[in-house]
């Protein structure tokens, strides 16, 4: 296991395994491969209380990592497109996470997308669970259409699972947390979702009644 700390890392690679990196800015981008399904792999690393600043990863396999701690250094997210996670456990307080279902912001033909779309459905064929949010906190509440919910371990108290077929025929923007579910409806290649809320104070009230009343509605599961 290679160790770093207090250090500025670039992740400008295709096979990143065994780095632990603690206090450290991550920065640069894994390019989307050329074939679609030869996912870029991040492999057992783990980051503790670091920086992101101007860092996306496209195209990308995340397998058992942990990232305990993480805020946003530079202007943007931290942008993922097309990844898909196995194993993968966020802890503490995160910052600027925008999951996407796409592959590219850049690339906007509807047959790339969808073979994208087919490849992330088959990835998670194994059933095997897919990300552990149940001790992270997010200050700006991620969507994660990007993610087959019933594949997320999460706090059933802060972090509810919607399942596609209860939406149909549902006017989403009388909803609480329309945003999320709109985008779950519209761009998900997945049939579950995980909502999530903020947990700035100015905010984390109100997310959580959101929560609570889609469960009261029967949209959330009951747990």
């Amino acid at each position: 296991m290679r160790q770093f700390a207090h250090q500025t890392l670039d992740v400008r690679a295709h096979y990143i395994e065994g780095v632990t990196a603690r206090r450290c800015t991550i920065e640069g981008s894994m390019r989307l491969p050329k074939q679609v399904g030869a996912w870029n792999r991040l492999r057992n690393c783990r980051a503790e209380r670091c920086g992101h600043n101007n860092l996306s990863l496209s195209g990308t396999a995340i397998e058992n990592c942990e990232l305990a701690g993480l805020a946003r250094k530079g202007p943007m997210p931290l942008f993922l497109w097309a990844c898909v996670f196995k194993h993968v456990r966020l802890r503490g307080t995160l910052t600027g996470i925008k999951l996407n279902p796409e592959c590219s912001i850049l690339n906007s033909d509807p047959a790339i997308q969808a073979q994208w779309a087919d490849a992330m459905r088959n990835y998670y064929q194994d059933g095997e669970w897919a990300l552990d949010i149940s001790e992270a906190e997010f200050t700006s509440a991620p969507t994660l259409e990007a993610v087959p919910g019933h594949l997320v371990r999460r706090d059933p108290t802060r972090q509810v699972l919607v399942r596609r077929e209860v939406l149909a025929g549902r006017d989403l923007r009388a909803l609480p947390h329309w945003v999320a579910l709109e985008w779950f409806v519209e761009r998900s290649p997945f049939d579950s979702v995980v909502l999530v809320g903020s947990c700035v104070k100015a905010r984390q009230q109100k997310d959580l009644d959101g929560l609570r009343q889609l469960r009261d509605l029967g949209i959330a599961d009951s747990d």
